[in-house]
C-alpha cells in the first residue's frame, strides 16, 4: 500500500492534473456522460458537481494493477488515516508527498510541483470516492488549475498460502479551469496519456511498497514513524495497534479508528 504516496499519489494524480500524473487518456467530446460513482449516497449538490466533472474531463480512465500482499485491517485504517499513512510511507522511504488537515481541510503537497486540497466524499468497504481541487506548476506550463474526481476500489482474496492479497484500482475524472491553456495541452494529450498511465501505475506500486514494508518488518514501521517530527501520540498508538508493534495491545484497528 505505500500508501503515503498511496494518497499522496491517488490525490497528486488527483491534482496533478494533465501534467503527466493522472492516469487517464483524453476525455472524447460527445461521449455519455456516466453516472456519478455512489451517486445515492452523497449530497444532492456534490452529485450534480460531480456529474459536471465527468461531463467536462479534460482526461479520465482508470488503470489496475496485479494483486499484490495486504492486510484488510492495515490496508483500510491508512485508507482513513491519509496524514498517518503519509508519514508511515515516508517511514519506508516511499514518497515525499506531505499530508496535513489545514483550516480548509487535508491538504497536499507532492513535492514536485503540486498543492491542493481533498475530501473523502463517500468511504464503504472496498471503495473510497475522493474530491481534490489544486494546481500543478511545471517548466512547460506555468500553472495547471482544475479538480478531480478519484475513486479507489479494492478487494482482497486468499493466497492460498493462509494470507491475504489485495485487488486494487483508480478510476478518475480531471476538469481543467476554463482558459487558452486547455487547448494547448490537447496538442500534447498522446505524451500526457503516456506519461499517465505510467505515473498511475507506479502510484499503485507505491500502495503495494508500504504493503510489502509493513509485512516484512511493522516493529520496525512503527519505530520509524515515532521518530518522525509532528506525529501525533494517538495516532503513533492507534498504529502500533493495528500492526501489533511493541507498546500497541491488540491486532484490530482501534475502536473509531476511521476518520479522513
Amino acid at each position: 500500500m505505500r500508501l503515503a504516496r498511496g494518497w499522496g499519489r491517488a490525490l497528486g494524480w488527483g491534482l496533478a492534473l494533465a501534467a503527466g500524473s493522472l492516469l487517464a487518456q483524453p476525455a472524447r467530446a460527445g461521449a455519455a456522460s456516466p453516472a456519478v460513482p455512489f451517486g445515492d449516497r452523497i449530497s444532492s449538490a456534490d452529485r450534480a458537481h460531480l456529474a459536471g466533472v465527468m461531463e467536462q474531463a479534460f482526461v479520465a480512465g482508470e488503470v489496475s494493477v496485479e494483486p499484490y500482499p495486504a492486510r484488510s485491517a492495515v490496508f483500510e485504517f491508512l485508507l482513513d488515516h491519509p496524514v498517518l499513512a503519509g508519514h508511515v510511507a515516508h517511514a519506508a522511504g516511499a514518497t515525499r508527498y506531505r499530508i496535513w488537515r489545514s483550516p480548509e481541510g487535508l491538504a497536499l503537497d507532492d513535492g514536485a510541483g503540486t498543492t491542493g486540497r481533498f475530501r473523502v466524499l463517500h468511504a464503504e468497504t472496498g471503495a473510497r470516492m475522493i474530491h481534490a481541487h489544486g494546481r500543478h506548476v511545471h517548466w512547460l506550463f506555468p500553472q495547471i488549475r482544475g479538480e478531480a474526481l478519484v475513486i479507489i476500489r479494492y478487494h482482497f482474496r486468499p493466497d492460498g498460502a493462509g494470507a491475504t492479497v489485495v485487488e486494487t484500482s483508480f478510476t478518475g475524472y480531471v476538469r481543467l479551469e476554463r482558459g487558452l491553456l486547455t487547448g494547448v495541452l490537447r496538442v500534447f494529450a498522446p505524451l500526457l496519456h503516456a506519461r499517465a498511465m505510467r505515473g498511475a501505475r507506479d502510484l499503485l506500486g507505491v500502495f503495494a511498497k508500504v504493503s510489502r514494508a509493513i509485512q516484512e518488518d511493522p516493529a520496525a514501521v512503527c519505530e520509524q514513524v515515532a521518530a518522525r517530527p509532528g506525529v501525533k501520540a494517538e495516532d503513533l498508538r492507534a498504529l502500533r495497534q493495528v500492526l501489533a508493534c511493541p507498546g500497541g495491545p491488540g491486532v484490530g484497528p482501534p475502536a473509531g479508528a476511521r476518520r479522513p
